[in-house]
């Protein structure tokens, strides 16, 4: 019975993305499009604070990027904080320290979503997934916002 509610408490729940937006679309519906330099990783844990045991509800990792590149976004500083999941089914990206990505993101709409670990200026912390158009560094995908951007001024 015990193993049983056990199971039941933990619920599974699998990554779901519906497919590629295109370039146009998806920096309609993200607030940021930048380009970086991976600097810092960090596993941050984040507590059931109403549980009496305040036992860990989630795991996320945070990045340090260097901007290099930004095509949308206003007040953004060189150094920006990218929030997301760890992977394996929440939908995490995996960045690694030193490549260079494409960062489409929305702002982190709560700074003390950490349990007041952290205070982190709104307009420097970004949430991404596997699910929006994040990736490495690729020429032709800059050439691509470039020419929408362009467009989307006129």
């Amino acid at each position: 019975m015990f193993l049983c509610i056990l199971l039941l408490r933990n619920e599974v729940s699998a990554c779901s993305c519906t497919g590629e937006r295109a370039i146009k679309e998806e920096i309609e519906n993200q607030d940021a499009v930048f380009v970086g330099f991976v600097k810092e990783a960090e596993q941050i844990r984040i507590y059931d604070t109403l549980s009496p045991n305040h036992i860990i509800d989630r795991v996320e990792m945070k990045y340090t990027m260097v901007i290099e590149s930004v095509y949308k976004g206003s007040q953004m500083s060189d150094t920006v904080f990218i929030f997301t999941g760890i992977g394996g089914g929440d939908c995490g990206y995996n960045f690694k320290i030193g490549q260079k990505y494409i960062v489409y993101g929305r702002y982190l709409k709560t700074a003390d979503r950490h349990n007041r670990r952290m205070f982190i200026d709104k307009k420097s912390a970004f949430y991404t997934t596997i699910c929006s158009r994040t990736r490495k560094y690729q020429s032709e995908e800059i050439k691509e916002i470039k020419r929408y951007l362009k467009k989307s001024i006129k």
